[in-house]
């Protein structure tokens, strides 16, 4: 990765944090030019789009992702947070359990990462599965 590689990341990165989605949008999508399988800059494109365009919009972009994303613990947990969000939204018990399944596997990919674990027994517990909640939680 180059210098200016990672100072584009390091750009996308500031704007999401300083709630300048467009920019994000925009630094990501000019960097993807160079770099179109840059983790960080697919994410940081997700995350922007969600919060610019919507779910819908966010979804597209992670469901057009290459196959070799299909374990990336950041892509694992904005689906997830797009299907919580859903369900919050609609109601659907089946979103929820999407969720709490997408934030498992994250966690398990990334054991070490508090935020999918802690996210995974959320949702498991709003989905009404307590063993499931407390196993993940680690508190059976």
């Amino acid at each position: 990765m180059t210098p200016l590689q990672e100072e584009i990341r390091q750009c996308a990165k500031r704007a999401i944090h300083q709630g300048d989605f467009l920019k994000a949008l925009d630094v990501a999508n000019q960097g993807l030019a160079d770099t179109p399988e840059d983790s960080v800059l697919l994410h940081s494109k997700a995350l922007a789009t969600l919060q610019v365009l919507g779910d819908e919009a966010a979804g597209t972009i992670l469901d057009n992702l290459p196959e070799h994303f299909s374990n990336n613990v950041e892509m694992l947990c904005l689906r997830a947070r797009i299907q919580k969000d859903r369900w919050a939204a609609a109601g659907n018990p089946e979103l929820i359990l999407q969720a709490a399944t997408l934030y498992q596997k994250a966690s398990e990919h990334d054991p070490k990462n508090e935020y999918p674990a802690i996210n995974a027994a959320t949702c498991w517990l709003l989905a009404g599965n307590r063993d499931n909640a407390y196993r993940q939680a680690n508190l059976s």
